[in-house]
């Protein structure tokens, strides 16, 4: 994580003036929600590169199974975003992680280098560090990077926030599949990238039959409880890269990347049996009626729903319990 560089001089009060301003702007934009997360990590990680002198400053994050990598970084020298990093022992790194603030010392085994770092908290917990280093580093090195590492903690926060809220916006809270709004950005996405690289598309559109009989037999909250479990059963169906929302009502979308007709009526004959196979808690057994369309045969996104809108409709009025597909002409009942 270290690079060599020239001997910097201690920061003038001037210019200490000048990076607190920038660090309140920073934080001003911040929380006004400007800009955008990595530039504000970016930002912060060269504000605290400026302000200590150093060579190079890196943000550290803990990502799954506690394993460090780069999330961003500034310098000559940068190091990538998402570079895997290791806390040698003794050094700046495993004390930021474990809480603690590193203040500038040499490098261990390496006499010509110095490092100094902050933990960045976010929750509570210590989601990464702040790490600079340098052939030197000014007295009171750590204490600027204090003031940096708040600002870390304050924009991860933002990120998390952001994250949380976009979840929770694109999910299904009964059912914890992806919601319309969910089911409309990836659709678009996948025809987008179907058409650019001349892949196959298909869309498979998922009816529980006869359902307003469970509501009134039943209840709306074992007709809920039976919504949850047909979701459960769909997404088990579902493959790598495939992706299945609850749309409205008791209507779900399939997203087939990579799927002509075929394999999506052989998707959607797994999907029919997984929801028949076992009855379903105070209801029953349960069917569902599918209509599959592919992207081969639509004119574009707009056509490919309309098409297996159309396919839904005739396995329904045909009986329901079946799957039609769009042929191109009329659906053909499977």
């Amino acid at each position: 994580m270290t690079r060599h560089g020239s001997a910097p001089q201690d920061a003038p009060p001037a210019r200490e003036t000048q990076l607190e301003r920038d660090a309140l702007r920073i934080a001003i934009g911040v929380l006004a929600g400007s800009p955008p997360p990595e530039e504000a990590l970016a930002r912060v990680a060269a504000a605290a590169l400026a302000g200590t002198g150093a060579d190079l400053a890196v943000v550290v994050e803990r990502g799954v199974e506690g394993i460090l990598r780069v999330r961003t970084a500034a310098g000559a020298e940068a190091i990538m975003p998402g570079t895997r990093v290791a806390a040698l022992p003794g050094g700046a790194l495993e004390r930021a992680m474990s809480g603690r603030v590193a203040h500038a010392a040499t490098v261990p085994g390496q006499a010509d280098l110095m490092e100094a770092a902050v933990p960045v908290v976010v929750d509570g917990r210590n989601a990464g560090a702040l790490v600079v280093s340098g052939a030197r580093l000014p007295d009171g090195t750590e204490d600027r990077l204090r003031a940096f590492g708040q600002l870390l903690s304050m924009v991860l926060v933002r990120v998390e926030d952001r994250r949380r809220l976009s979840t929770l916006a694109s999910t299904d809270a009964l059912t914890g599949l992806g919601n319309r709004r969910h089911f409309d950005e990836r659709f678009h996405v996948a025809v987008e990238q179907a058409q650019r690289h001349h892949h196959p598309l298909s869309l498979a559109l998922l009816d529980v039959d006869h359902f307003k009989r469970i509501n009134d037999e039943h209840g709306h909250q074992r007709g809920d409880d039976a919504l949850a479990e047909v979701a459960r059963r769909l997404a088990a169906t579902c493959r790598i890269g495939e992706s299945v929302a609850r749309i409205g009502g008791e209507e779900f979308a399939w997203i087939l990347p990579l799927t002509s007709g075929d394999g999506a009526e052989a998707a959607a004959r797994r999907a029919r049996a997984a929801v028949r196979e076992a009855p379903f808690a105070s209801v029953g057994r349960l069917t569902v009626s599918i209509g599959i369309s592919e992207l081969s045969l639509a004119n574009d996104a707009s056509d490919l729903v309309r098409r297996a809108d159309r396919a839904l409709y005739r396995a329904k009025a045909a009986g329901r319990d079946r799957i039609v597909r769009d042929g191109g002409g009329e659906p053909v009942a499977r």
